[in-house]
């Protein structure tokens, strides 16, 4: 397990449980944690067929929300933006803030004439970062709306480069 600056923080005592030997365990020291994101990475031989899998997941600690009275730093507002075309479906990606952390996931679709895309059941997006041997990690995005889809979350775990892709289901159209 790391924190946002791919430092190991769990105490390097991985065991297998006793009662059931597909479960496993590490210990963390509590007081090298503090507000941010952080990733597990696993690694599984299959006992059947040797087969390897592995992947991550995020998760965040945040602190209490302080007293009103207290002045917040407002960070610069940064968007990251791209747009593909997949099966006459435009597709638009907006990352906010796109940066290390908490951010914000938006997949727009529409049609070519611009028209929100319809009868789409499900988008989701994988992140991979191989810099850091972090991935992959999938998220399903919300529909907010026909053709608009949004998930927040710590997926950007980690500095460094990450592959990003959308996959909407077009089974349906």
């Amino acid at each position: 397990m790391t924190n946002s600056k791919n430092v190991r923080v769990d105490n390097n005592d991985y065991t297998i449980s006793e009662p059931n030997n597909r479960e496993a365990t590490i210990t963390l020291d509590t007081s090298n944690l503090s507000a941010g994101v952080y990733t597990v990475s696993w690694l599984a031989l299959s006992r059947d067929d040797g087969d390897i899998s592995k992947g991550s997941y995020v998760f965040s600690i945040s602190l209490a929300q302080q007293s009103s009275s207290s002045s917040n730093s407002v960070s610069e507002n940064k968007t990251f933006s791209e747009q593909a075309t997949i099966d006459n479906v435009n597709l638009k990606n907006e990352i906010t803030p796109f940066s290390v952390g908490i951010n914000t996931f938006n997949v727009t679709l529409t049609d070519q004439q611009g028209n929100p895309a319809k009868n789409i059941t499900n988008v989701i997006m994988q992140f991979t970062n191989t810099e850091s041997n972090i991935g992959p990690i999938v998220a399903n995005l919300a529909k907010n709306r026909e053709g608009q889809y949004s998930v927040t979350g710590g997926y950007l775990s980690q500095p460094g480069e990450w592959n990003i892709s959308s996959t909407p289901d077009l089974s349906s159209m």
